[in-house]
């Protein structure tokens, strides 16, 4: 996968862009409504640096989904 952003960004907006594609990787594929989410639609004026209860609840709700990783077909 290639992330591409601009290189003018401050460093706090590209770390919160950063974390918003890690939770992409780690199975947050959607969004939230709430813009303190790391999984907001779009940054607002501060960016969030930090993991909401939210997306937090949302990943261990994923990881708890059962799977059929490493199953044989």
């Amino acid at each position: 996968m290639k992330v591409m952003v601009s290189p003018e960004l401050r460093a706090p907006v590209l770390q919160a862009t950063a974390l918003h594609e890690l939770g992409h990787a780690f199975g947050l594929w959607g969004h939230s409504d709430h813009a303190g989410d790391v999984m907001a639609v779009s940054q607002g004026a501060l960016p969030v640096l930090t993991v909401s209860k939210r997306d937090r609840l949302t990943l261990e709700w994923i990881r708890s989904q059962s799977t059929n990783f490493g199953q044989p077909h």
